[in-house]
């Protein structure tokens, strides 16, 4: 019952829990001002709450898989005239970027990391626009490096090159620490290029 009445952001704080549930650390250290608190009872609530986040990360992914279909969708369309042909990769890059918000909040960061690289590639190739297409490979590498480290930094460092080419130094910058930082964390990376990237 008291584990029931607190709010989502106080149990994450004391919920140390894994996948099945258990979370005898949280007890323990709340155990002064919950001493009715034991892993029998409180097991199943930290379930119920896991639980409950299963359903939004399957709807999102679900919405991210109907947005993908809409932009691919909007790309096989056939265009007769130059106006029409740039509306349609307006919209399918604006599609291609919904679905990756949509996986982004269902926790699914290949997938968001994907549909932000096609937004990226209609945004550069098609459409001309560079400062939209490194926003989106910048956001495509922080996606990847929740899950691919190596993809991560391929991303980033093509939103370098692009801002890097429009003048815009200080994003590029800031992105070039975020290269240098996965670098200094990955042990069979060479810590010269983590030194490179600082510099």
């Amino acid at each position: 019952r008291h584990f029931l009445s607190m709010s989502s952001s106080s149990f994450r704080r004391i919920c140390n829990a894994d996948r099945v549930g258990h979370c005898s650390n949280g007890i323990r250290r709340h155990k002064a001002t919950h001493p009715r608190a034991t892993q029998s009872t409180h097991a199943p609530v930290c379930r119920q709450y896991h639980d409950s986040k299963r359903p939004i990360s399957r709807q999102q992914k679900t919405k991210g898989e109907g947005f993908l279909i809409e932009a691919e969708k909007t790309l096989a369309k056939k265009t007769w005239f130059a106006s029409s042909t740039e509306q349609k990769h307006e919209e399918a890059a604006e599609l291609y970027e919904k679905a990756a918000n949509a996986f982004k909040v269902g926790g699914c960061h290949a997938q968001a990391g994907d549909a932000y690289s096609k937004a990226a590639e209609i945004h550069r190739d098609q459409l001309k626009q560079l400062g939209e297409a490194s926003k989106c490979l910048s956001s495509s590498g922080a996606m990847y490096k929740n899950v691919d480290p190596a993809i991560a930094v391929e991303k980033y460092q093509s939103a370098i090159s692009l801002l890097c080419d429009a003048g815009r130094l200080t994003q590029a910058a800031k992105l070039s620490k975020e290269v240098a930082e996965i670098f200094e964390n990955d042990e069979e990376a060479n810590i010269s290029l983590a030194i490179e990237n600082y510099e």
